[in-house]
């Protein structure tokens, strides 16, 4: 295949047809590429963004004649700088947990009047064992970062992701409300951890204690805030100062050399 578009993404490769069951080896591959026009074209749902993006991969399945779900396997990643998502499901199920119209601000938050803007956003992920596998989801806001860790089931297409939101305006307006809980925090920042679980088409976003987040996606949050965090279970425990002075500090986790 010399030539192939996916909504918008190149699938330049091989396909090959044998005795034994079909073979592929493509290469997606993506730059500069509207990220509302292919997430519309590939989830066929509302997604408004103001974002260009970029992605490469490399997809390969052995010859096989049963599910290729199964038998694949890959990598891919994607990126994408300075942008605006106005409109999107999972992410306003997201500002919607995390009580953003009221926390955030005191009132009509920003985001949902003029969406998520981003300096940065990275996903970096394998496909294996018949699932799409996130090492690292990073959104990277001026008043919300995000990062991630979970998979994809490719057959069934359940999703079981787990977020941490450190949404830093929300400090800010707190501490502001309550001087003392300046003192329990320590100076550190709030982070919240949040589960994404379900069926892909209609995915719910639930809160988690702090004990279900992994050492590698701590690490991830470390390096994107570059400062010490705790984690608390939801927002509003920051009212507390029982529940604030036994969040689960956590430093930051310097970069690989």
């Amino acid at each position: 295949m010399n030539e192939a578009d996916l909504c918008g993404i190149s699938t330049t490769g091989e396909l090959e047809f044998s005795p034994h069951g079909v073979s592929l080896h493509i290469t997606p591959t993506a730059t500069d590429a509207s990220l509302q026009e292919t997430a519309a074209c590939l989830w066929h749902r509302p997604v408004r963004a103001d974002a260009k993006y970029s992605l490469t991969g490399e997809i390969n399945l052995p010859p096989t004649r049963e599910d290729p779900a199964q038998f694949m396997s890959g990598q891919m990643e994607f990126s994408s700088d300075n942008g605006r998502i106005e409109h999107a499901n999972v992410l306003m199920k997201i500002f919607s947990i995390l009580n953003v119209t009221e926390v955030f601000t005191g009132g009509k938050s920003d985001l949902t009047e003029k969406g998520y803007g981003y300096t940065k956003a990275y996903v970096k992920a394998e496909i294996g064992g018949g699932k799409l596998q996130f090492d690292e989801i990073l959104l990277d806001g001026n008043s919300l970062k995000i990062t991630g860790q979970g998979e994809i089931d490719l057959k069934d297409t359940t999703v079981d992701i787990i977020l941490l939101t450190a949404p830093l305006k929300t400090v800010d307006r707190i501490v502001n409300k309550l001087p003392i809980i300046s003192y329990i925090i320590g100076g550190s920042l709030i982070t919240v951890p949040l589960r994404i679980e379900g069926k892909l088409s209609d995915v719910s976003v639930v809160h988690i204690p702090p004990s279900a987040v992994g050492q590698g996606l701590l690490g991830i949050m470390g390096r994107t805030l570059k400062a010490p965090f705790k984690l608390v279970e939801s927002a509003a425990d920051l009212g507390s100062e029982k529940s604030a002075t036994e969040a689960t500090p956590v430093a930051p986790t310097p970069k690989s050399p």
